[in-house]
């Protein structure tokens, strides 16, 4: 079991998903990892993937950038 996309997952032990503040940086659980807290796009990391890589900004909507 894992998020959908748009969400992300505290834990393993949990049911409860939490709604990313950007929705498309949350790509949910996808193969072939299917990490069942949820994959980061590409420039997104940490909890919520609401965090940008090194080296990136971040908009007022959360996007992050070069």
């Amino acid at each position: 079991m894992g998020p959908l996309p748009g969400y992300w997952r505290e834990n393993n032990l949990t049911d409860d998903f939490l709604s990313c503040p950007y929705p498309a940086a949350c790509l949910g659980m996808i193969p072939p990892e299917n990490n069942p807290l949820g994959e980061c796009a590409e420039f997104y990391q940490g909890i919520l993937c609401s965090e940008c890589e090194m080296g990136r900004s971040r908009t007022s909507k959360f996007k992050c950038y070069i």
